[in-house]
């Protein structure tokens, strides 16, 4: 093998080295842009509105102590749909309970947080029938419905 020969095959597997970082980069870089905007990769899809603003209101209203006592005096045994149950009934007799956005003061997501679907947005949830202590939640919910609070 001459010397040539051997340069040339190192530039080739150079060259498809150099591609194949390039084409992982892409890679990455496109499966970013697409977590930072808010796509679920989980279900392959984005989330509603409805569906974000559900998730975050199940969440509010699981920490609600009428719900639980509610469960209690019926002896109720199955928790998850009374209480999707509860929060559509709350959704729907308080329309204007519930919107996408933080507070003025209530810090927005972060730039990492946002770019691996950790937190998406802010969901404020409010209204009567709430603990006293506890008339607005502002609720962190992620790309796939996932949500934390305070």
């Amino acid at each position: 093998m001459s010397v040539g020969s051997r340069w040339s095959a190192k530039r080739a597997m150079l060259a498809t080295l150099a591609v194949l970082l390039l084409g992982l980069a892409g890679w990455g870089i496109w499966r970013g842009a697409l977590s930072y905007s808010g796509y679920c990769f989980r279900e392959g899809r984005y989330l509603t509105e409805h569906e974000i603003i559900n998730a975050a209101v199940l969440k509010a209203m699981s920490y609600q102590k009428a719900f639980r006592d509610e469960q209690r005096a019926k002896g109720s045994v199955s928790y998850q749909t009374d209480l999707r149950d509860w929060a559509s009934r709350f959704v729907r007799d308080n329309p204007g309970c519930c919107r996408i956005g933080p507070e003025s003061g209530f810090p927005k997501p972060e730039f990492a947080q946002r770019l691996f679907g950790a937190i998406q947005t802010i969901v404020v949830v409010e209204g009567p029938g709430f603990d006293p202590w506890h008339d607005k939640w502002q609720l962190r919910v992620g790309n796939c419905g996932d949500v934390w609070s305070d």
